[in-house]
């Protein structure tokens, strides 16, 4: 919604450039103006919707953006492995050999910004910060990498297709013609002609170093190593042919991972293949489970379950459930715990008053008793 109303206002502030004509400096501080304003009027307005109730509090999975993590005072947020802090680990299997691109590309906006460039700069940065908070918002990271991805791998491949095919040209044979013997020598007379009459366009035309920003900071720092760059031509062309090299590496493998992690990624997360002995089957558990409540048990039935299968049982068996991903009721999930370990006749004593009817899964290597 905010970056709705800030389009929004951009969009009035071009209008109102167009109309009135407005300078670069006039429309800066016009834009500056408005926005302020419009900044003020909607804090004044917060303020009085906090006042009267409107907001509630920030829940733990929100909190745990910005404190140290098992600090958020939810010991359910705390304890789920999605809520740790991500591992480098974490970043390679699911951005692979973005890893090593996105960076790349991130450095070459710094260098020459624009409008678009600041946008993902900005765009890393916070998807960056949050991933690093939380192992699950790793999947903000995806479109911003793919970009800068996008990015670095276009100017290497350009840069390195120019100096090869530069160098081709240098290897390729001149035509050998003895008739054109005496049309060398005269276009090499207007060659030479032509040579001193476009010397000064030619100094005219030199690239100058930018006035300011981040190149010329880039240009004063690299200066030494842009001037042994240019002189060492053989130097170029060995390092365009290892850029290609190791591109096309980046890129087939890249492209080879994206293939064999998508099946595990794209399986239901309530079906799943498995291995008995040499077949692979079906695990089909879950599902059969649920289906079974929903044909099986009245509508208005309480199922209780671990709060890990809440939403499924709401969704699939369609029944209620005692709790889910967003009980903040910490006695609540504590007395779920305690009816689900406790022995059979005492934990019956407590469920008997919650729920009619019990789900457990065990067996296959674990179930929420082991």
């Amino acid at each position: 919604m905010g970056v709705f109303l800030g389009l929004q206002l951009l969009e009035f502030c071009r209008l109102a450039r167009a109309h009135y004509d407005l300078e670069e400096a006039k429309f800066a501080a016009f834009r500056r103006k408005v926005f302020l304003a419009v900044g003020a009027v909607g804090a004044v307005f917060a303020a009085i919707l906090f006042q009267m109730g409107y907001f509630g509090p920030i829940s733990a999975r929100v909190r745990g953006l910005f404190v140290q993590h098992t600090r958020t005072g939810n010991p359910l947020v705390d304890s789920v492995a999605e809520h740790q802090a991500t591992s480098p680990r974490a970043y390679w299997q699911y951005l692979h050999q973005m890893c090593y691109l996105a960076p790349l590309g991130f450095i070459m906006c710094l260098i020459d910004p624009t409008e678009a460039k600041w946008f993902l700069i900005l765009y890393a940065a916070v998807t960056y910060y949050f991933s690093a908070k939380m192992n699950r918002l790793i999947l903000l990271m995806g479109p911003v990498c793919s970009a800068l991805g996008g990015i670095a791998a276009s100017v290497i491949l350009e840069w390195a297709l120019g100096e090869t095919s530069t160098m081709l040209e240098m290897l390729e044979d001149p035509l050998e013609d003895s008739t054109t013997s005496k049309s060398k020598g005269g276009a090499a007379a207007k060659k030479g002609v032509s040579g001193s009459q476009a010397q000064p366009s030619k100094s005219k035309a030199k690239k100058r170093p930018p006035k300011g920003g981040m190149m010329r900071v880039f240009s004063e720092i690299f200066e030494p190593f842009i001037a042994v760059y240019e002189e060492s031509t053989g130097l170029r062309k060995g390092c365009a042919i290892s850029a290609l090299m190791a591109l096309f590496y980046i890129v087939s493998d890249f492209y080879g991972y994206s293939h064999r992690i998508a099946p595990p990624l794209s399986q239901p997360s309530i079906m799943f293949k498995g291995r008995q002995g040499d077949r692979e089957v079906i695990i089909d558990d879950y599902r059969e489970a649920y289906w079974w409540l929903r044909d099986n048990t009245p509508e208005d039935s309480r199922v209780m379950a671990w709060w890990d299968y809440g939403y499924q049982i709401n969704g699939v068996a369609q029944r209620t459930t005692i709790a889910d991903g967003n009980t903040w009721n910490h006695e609540h999930i504590a007395t779920l715990g305690r009816c689900l370990t406790n022995p059979e006749k005492k934990a019956h004593n407590i469920i008997r008053h919650l729920a009619d009817y019990v789900l457990l899964w065990s067996g296959g290597g674990g179930g929420d008793i082991a």
